[in-house]
């Protein structure tokens, strides 16, 4: 009889929600995810959903919107000065920190010229 424990269906998820994330940004930015190469491109996200995480986002499109942003600005938005725009959005007081996020994205692809 097979036994699953607990911890491996909890890796199993988060492994299924990074390779969701992956994917979706494949298709989405093919140039940028391809520039990093599949290894970098995983330990972007995975950074990123960590990131995320204690930013306080809990579903898992707000976790791919802020893995969106951090592939697109290709900095760490907390240290890169010229990225003090972006700042405002995180730093907005709103409660719901997804919003925030998805807000962000937002501000992201109209910088770039992309629709959301």
């Amino acid at each position: 009889m097979l036994r699953i424990r607990n911890a491996q269906i909890l890796a199993l998820q988060a492994d299924g929600l990074l390779r969701w994330i992956i994917d979706s940004l494949v298709r989405a930015h093919p140039a940028e995810a391809g520039a990093l190469g599949p290894v970098a491109l995983r330990k972007l996200v995975a950074a990123a959903v960590d990131d995320g995480r204690a930013f306080g986002l809990e579903l898992h499109c707000d976790l791919r919107a802020f893995s969106r942003v951090k592939l697109l600005l290709g900095s760490d938005i907390a240290d890169d000065p010229g990225l003090a725009w972006a700042r405002e959005y995180l730093d907005d007081w709103n409660p719901d920190r997804g919003e925030c996020v998805v807000r962000l994205e937002e501000a992201v692809l109209r910088r770039r010229g992309e629709r959301s």
